[in-house]
């Protein structure tokens, strides 16, 4: 598995681009979200956050800590207030969980 944890932290980056393309391609509300560079690079941001912190727990099979979820939450709140519908906040929760898979 460790060489797999590797794999996956050296793409990190690339595939947090990869899944916040897909989101914004995918799912319409969420790409109307991301039409400015400042609001790419915080869900870029966010897509990397969650991959890196995701493979530090899967290491030592910890799930994510109140202050985790307190960022998951905060985007959410995020998301919302720029007029994402919860189904499209669905839909791109699973993007990312499918992405991460």
């Amino acid at each position: 598995m460790g060489d797999l944890i590797g794999v996956l932290r050296g793409r990190v980056d690339d595939n947090a681009q990869t899944v916040v393309d897909t989101c914004a391609s995918e799912v319409p509300e969420y790409g109307r979200t991301v039409t400015n560079p400042v609001d790419y690079a915080r869900m870029l941001e966010f897509s990397v956050f969650i991959r890196r912190r995701t493979l530090e727990l899967v290491t030592t099979d910890h799930p994510l800590t109140e202050d985790d979820l307190a960022v998951v939450r905060t985007i959410g709140e995020e998301r919302g207030e720029k007029g994402m519908s919860r189904s499209a906040l669905d839909r791109v929760l699973a993007l990312h969980a499918t992405a991460s898979l």
